[in-house]
């Protein structure tokens, strides 16, 4: 009988330590895969892998470093956790597809990005649309127009700092639940939390059809935890003002950049942005729209107060603010409609009798590195127009030079994902 026991506890455990081999060989297949995939866009190395018991896989000394953004980020853990020892089993196969409908929580623990390449202003700007930045932006502050690194080591910070804890539930009902939880520490906290219909989602990530998410509630909560007072005392000596009087500033001159990109906030809104910057605390954005939003539905939004129609509730401090308004102009967001044939025939008359109009020339997108150093415009895959200047230009890659909110910055585009050049003449 002793030895019968004996053998069976010495083939669990050589079972169980067969499992954590399984697990750490197949771990590590899954990070030289991603390593490879990403080999032109990022460099990606660890020190190394474990597991335990619980479910949880865990990469120690995760470093990134980015190309398109020119500088590294490490971090301490990468913890990707599964709901028991099984299921990391069972799952971790899957992972090397980018499955995740299996995994319960991710955490980032202990990020940190020295303050050099471009900040995050830019990197929206880059991978999204500049106007994006508008809301995001610095004002208020003199000749200073977003938060910098080097106005964030003036304010004493030395490093960008984050831990990243998201987690996924789905229900019965059909609903997938996501939270976000970021610590920036001197910079404060976002907290994030949606719902989302389970038709939309795709267990693969590379299969996601980002079109077909349907989000059904969302809230957004971030803490300043002091940011805001760093802020005003770099900002208020520039200007001459008190934080109140920047705050007041800020708030004016905001309302005015919204306004250039096609955003009519009312005054309870700007009253909002001036009170957080003046008073701090936490900021509460509550969408409860009364039909689910998905990517595509936008024009629905235009020329309505976008506040109303995706049902938003905003509370300062714990205090709601009484009807939001945030008009959305389709004028800034409608394509113009093409001319008439005989209006067309018309200017195209008195352009050849008189001069030619100076304006945007279509050209070759093989040609770019003839036009370095002139004004281009570019239509990405996907159709997303970016105008700027070129600075570089050769057989794999373009960069061109934008402003973005008073400030010039640099982006690189791979040339296989321009579809067409125009170049000023």
């Amino acid at each position: 009988m002793k030895k019968t026991l004996v053998t069976g506890l010495i083939l669990i455990v050589v079972g169980l330590i067969g499992t954590k081999a399984f697990i750490a060989l197949f771990a590590y297949q899954v990070f030289e895969k991603f390593k490879s995939e990403l080999a032109q866009d990022a460099a990606l190395t660890y020190s190394w892998l474990s597991s335990d018991f619980d479910g949880v896989l865990t990469v120690h000394g995760l470093s990134v470093r980015s190309f398109d953004l020119k500088r590294s980020f490490e971090v301490d853990e990468l913890r990707l956790s599964y709901p028991h020892y099984f299921g990391l089993l069972l799952g971790l196969p899957g992972l090397k597809q980018a499955q995740w409908d299996q995994l319960e929580r991710i955490q980032v623990l202990g990020l940190k990005a020295e303050l050099n390449g471009r900040d995050p202003e830019e990197w929206l700007a880059m991978y999204i649309d500049p106007r994006i930045a508008t809301p995001l932006a610095l004002y208020g502050c003199g000749d200073h127009r977003r938060v910098s690194h080097d106005v964030l080591r003036e304010m004493g910070l030395e490093a960008l700092r984050m831990d990243l804890d998201m987690a996924f539930v789905r229900d019965r009902a059909g609903t997938v639940t996501s939270s976000a939880g970021i610590d920036l520490k001197e910079l404060g906290r976002i907290d994030f939390y949606a719902s989302w219909a389970e038709d939309g989602i795709s267990s693969t990530f590379g299969d996601m059809q980002w079109e077909a998410l349907k989000l059904k509630s969302a809230q957004i909560r971030h803490v300043e935890g002091g940011y805001f007072r760093r802020l005003s005392n770099f900002c208020s000596p520039r200007v001459a003002r008190d934080r109140q009087g920047f705050a007041e500033e800020a708030a004016r001159q905001w309302q005015a950049a919204m306004y250039d990109i096609g955003l009519e906030p009312g005054p309870e809104l700007v009253n909002v942005y001036r009170d957080y910057l003046h008073l701090g605390g936490a900021l509460t954005l509550d969408f409860q729209p009364d039909s689910a939003f998905h990517i595509g539905s936008e024009a629905a939004y235009l020329d309505r107060n976008l506040a109303a129609a995706l049902g938003v509730n905003v509370l300062l401090n714990e205090k709601e603010i009484n009807s939001p308004f945030l008009l959305v102009r389709g004028s800034k967001f409608k394509p113009l409609p093409p001319p008439l044939p005989e209006a067309q025939e018309r200017q195209t008359q008195v352009e050849t009798e008189v001069f030619e109009i100076p304006g945007f020339r279509e050209k070759s997108v093989e040609a770019i590195a003839t036009f370095v150093g002139q004004k281009v415009r570019l239509t990405l895959a996907g159709g997303k127009q970016v105008e700027g200047r070129v600075q570089i230009a050769n057989d794999s890659l373009i960069e061109i030079t934008q402003w973005v909110q008073g400030g010039q910055v640099s982006f690189r585009y791979k040339l296989d994902t321009v579809d067409s050049l125009e170049v000023w003449q």
